[in-house]
């Protein structure tokens, strides 16, 4: 299947990238993925729980240029749920066992946008992408006969290259993009997407956690929770879920701005 260039963009730009960092603040095990919404008047940022676990993630901006770093933000704020019961067909991921999916949601600011980026060993911008922000119309259901995508960062690490700048360490990433997926259907609480070949394994997607899975036309479906290497699957949360949050959290905050009941 040959993808244009502006699907392309809108499966590399849907995703953000989360990172842990430890206190030589070196990328370390579980880094994930997430993506941004406006809702309610507020922009939020949707993950899933496993990406979180003991402590909150960082979100990567972008590469400084000028000043020859990488900006990240802390997320503070972390509102999470859990719902639903393990399917069959969905099975344990690295250890984590599924017998519900949790979802974590942050309140995030406009003016903190990340960016898709592609950066030389130099530390040059090739190429810079403001990171698409979903709206709430663009929150839909899993269809049939319907293409999916998704991509997410991986394998995240902090490099030095003395030959070209000893002064620097360059934070990189390996980009995976996904696409051709179809929805099989809902086994147990989770949709399933059908990957177009075989799945490349776990350590492949490790990272992915939490990317939008997206239609052709932009509009997010479920974010990626775990997969089935024998099935060929990639199970995600339900959009509808984390829709229903957020619905919950504008009603909320219509009622303590107002000081009334927010079903009149």
């Amino acid at each position: 299947m040959n993808l244009s260039q502006d699907i392309i963009q809108k499966i590399e730009t849907s995703s953000v990238n989360l990172v842990k960092l430890d206190d030589e603040n070196c990328p370390v095990r579980g880094n994930g993925s997430g993506c941004l919404i406006d809702y309610g008047g507020k922009r939020y940022l949707l993950t899933v729980k496993h990406v979180i676990t003991d402590e909150n993630p960082s979100l990567v901006i972008g590469w400084d240029q000028e000043n020859r770093k990488t900006l990240v933000r802390k997320l503070t704020g972390e509102r999470t749920a859990v719902q639903g019961v393990l399917g069959e067909g969905a099975t344990d991921f690295d250890g984590i066992e599924f017998t519900s999916f949790q979802l974590a949601y942050f309140e995030h600011s406009y003016s903190d946008v990340p960016l898709f980026q592609k950066v030389d060993q130099s530390g040059k911008v090739l190429e810079s992408k403001a990171c698409f922000v979903f709206s709430e119309d663009s929150m839909m259901g899993p269809k049939e006969n319907v293409l999916y995508g998704f991509g997410g960062h991986t394998r995240a690490s902090l490099e030095s290259h003395k030959a070209i700048a000893d002064d620097v360490l360059f934070r990189f990433t390996e980009f995976r993009i996904c696409y051709a997926l179809t929805y099989e259907g809902m086994k147990g609480d989770f949709p399933a997407f059908k990957l177009p070949g075989r799945h490349p394994g776990d350590e492949y997607f490790r990272g992915c956690s939490g990317s939008p899975i997206i239609d052709m036309h932009g509009n997010v479906a479920a974010l990626v929770n775990h997969g089935d290497v024998d099935e060929g699957l990639i199970y995600g949360v339900p959009i509808e879920k984390y829709k229903m949050l957020l619905m919950t959290e504008k009603l909320l905050n219509q009622f303590n701005e107002t000081g009334k009941p927010y079903l009149e």
